[in-house]
């Protein structure tokens, strides 16, 4: 239980005690009379109480996020975002787990069990002027060689993740308007969902990544460039896929728009494909950033749980 529910609890059962107790010395006569109105008091007092506590969780402010990794060896994003814009990419230094612009209200929720650094990210709109970042885009950085599990759910927008740089292990990617443009992993095996109800889709694979594809498509048009498919049902899969380097198997779904699979060129380890905000950094920047804004709310922060 939070420290807020705990106080608040507390003060329920003082006053509550209290009555009982005027009661019981002769002070008040008729205790079932004041039961309604007292429940309605307090089911009003908690609703209040539980949105002031809630806010406590968001900052409304501008600036950068930056959650320290802490020795963690893997980690697992959730982002929602109903509207707006929104790009992933790798870049954060190796100290860091995440690195986020933010504006207007975040909701944050991190901490580490079992070697595992756990992050819930809720985004506001990226599209009101002073409640988001300065340019209408949510930039999200994280850092090479760390195992990741990704899931972003996003309602109305675009969503770009450049991921050639990251380990990512599996992508749960959910668009429900807008558009999505997914670069691969330059390594390793991604596996995943990506479903997107009406917009674009375009998937990118590095050069030397072989692809299996459950497509689901709708009434939505697909295209593909520089690959080589056979097809089995709906599953569709380039050339020597088993034997491939590197892999992508991933199911989609494509209610209604355009999907489009090519290529992607290959990306140096330190490449950043959004670099509006400077991510990277030496290890004192990094140091400097964990302390800075909203990272030190988060870390003494009510939702924040190191174990």
């Amino acid at each position: 239980m939070r420290k807020s529910n705990s106080l608040f609890w507390g003060m329920v059962f003082l006053l509550t005690g209290g009555v009982l107790l005027a009661h019981a010395l002769g002070w008040l006569s008729d205790v079932a009379g004041w039961a309604v109105p007292l429940l309605l008091i307090w089911l009003g007092v908690w609703v209040l109480w539980q949105d002031e506590s809630d806010r406590a969780d968001f900052v409304s402010e501008t600036g950068r996020l930056a959650l320290p990794l802490r020795g963690s060896q893997r980690i697992r994003l959730s982002i929602e975002n109903g509207l707006g814009s929104l790009q992933v990419s790798g870049g954060a230094s190796s100290k860091l787990g995440l690195v986020l612009n933010y504006g207007g209200q975040l909701g944050t929720d991190a901490f580490h069990i079992n070697g595992e650094m756990i992050i819930n990210l809720d985004l506001g709109a990226s599209v009101i002027p002073f409640m988001s970042p300065r340019d209408g885009v949510w930039r999200a950085a994280l850092p090479a060689g760390v195992p990741l599990t990704l899931a972003v759910n996003a309602g109305v927008g675009s969503v770009q993740c450049d991921l050639r740089t990251l380990q990512v292990e599996n992508l749960d990617l959910d668009v429900g308007l807008g558009r999505a443009e997914v670069i691969c992993p330059q390594a390793g095996y991604l596996q995943g969902r990506i479903d997107l109800g009406a917009g674009n889709l375009r998937l990118l694979l590095p050069p030397e990544a072989a692809a299996r594809i459950r497509l689901e498509r709708g009434l939505a048009s697909w295209q593909s460039e520089g690959l080589q498919w056979t097809q089995n049902g709906d599953i569709w899969q380039t050339e020597a896929f088993e034997s491939a380097p590197v892999k992508v198997d991933l199911e989609i779904s494509c209610g209604l728009g355009r999907l489009f699979i090519g290529r992607a060129a290959a990306a140096a380890a330190d490449e950043v494909s959004y670099p509006a905000v400077d991510f990277s950094g030496n290890g004192n920047q990094a140091d400097a950033l964990v302390a800075q804004g909203l990272g030190e709310a988060v870390k003494t922060g009510g939702s924040h749980e190191e174990k």
